[in-house]
């Protein structure tokens, strides 16, 4: 079941824009998952780029050969990229994309203006569904009548492999968590607005990083809650809800861009 590397990395600048938008997948995932809202910010005249993690995109040879550093670095590359031609640079990062977006925002304090954080693993349980699921997309064995299994392999961007290969994987999940626990001591010192968008049926993420957040940020920073969603997909009414909350936090962020963000 071959995906045929169809997941890849877009941008697409606005010629008057002073911002651009930088979306950042989790782990195994895609840029595809964020052709909703890559479409509302180009909407609203914000240039954007969607990247793809290094090991992301191709084989499971390519992702077991990847590392966190080399995560780390293709974020790090991109802001760098658009820090001179942005005044203003805005993260969104799904899963592991919020951890690393977190992790980024101490590297460039100067250029990330707001950040916005949609299902971040602060504490992780694996429900058995979703195990299933995995076992099953690295088994081949996906029934088309498997909405959980569907979801997540319309989301995964790394093709399957052979049992050694994905023995050689642990360690990229090692990294994983090394990752949330360096977001999560890092959290109370973000300092630009954070919109942190929750999915109250995720298979993956503990319902306690809702408590991590509530912790570790103010009260001026937005949390959400999408009571009908998971991890790999969001329910109609709750991506319209969830796309009106990323207008309206964008809209608050063009209203004050003048001095200091703050909300």
């Amino acid at each position: 079941m071959i995906k045929k590397y169809k997941h890849r990395a877009f941008y697409n600048e606005k010629k008057y824009s002073d911002t651009i938008i930088i979306f950042i997948h989790g782990i195994l995932e895609s840029p595809n998952q964020f052709k909703p809202f890559a479409k509302l910010a180009l909407s609203k005249g914000y240039s954007i780029s969607v990247i793809l993690l290094d090991g992301h995109g191709k084989s499971g040879e390519n992702f077991a050969n990847s590392s966190l550093k080399k995560w780390v670095k293709c974020v790090d590359e991109e802001i760098l990229k658009w820090k001179e031609r942005y005044k203003n640079i805005i993260l969104v990062g799904h899963s592991m994309g919020s951890t690393l977006s977190i992790l980024s925002y101490l590297e460039h304090k100067e250029s990330i203006k707001a950040i916005v954080s949609i299902s971040t693993p602060m504490h992780v349980r694996v429900k058995l569904n979703i195990a299933i699921s995995s076992l099953k997309i690295a088994l081949g064995k996906i029934d088309e009548n498997d909405v959980l299994t569907n979801h997540a392999y319309n989301a995964f961007s790394v093709d399957r492999c052979s049992l050694l290969t994905y023995l050689r994987w642990v360690p990229r999940y090692i990294d994983l968590f090394k990752l949330i626990i360096k977001s999560r001591n890092s959290l109370s010192k973000v300092e630009v607005p954070m919109l942190v968008i929750h999915t109250m049926k995720d298979e993956l993420v503990s319902h306690r990083s809702l408590k991590v957040f509530e912790k570790k940020l103010n009260n001026q920073n937005k949390v959400i809650c999408l009571q009908r969603s998971g991890h790999f997909y969001y329910d109609k009414k709750d991506l319209d809800y969830l796309c009106n909350e990323f207008e309206a936090f964008l809209d608050k962020l063009e209203s004050i861009k003048e001095g200091r963000y703050n909300v």
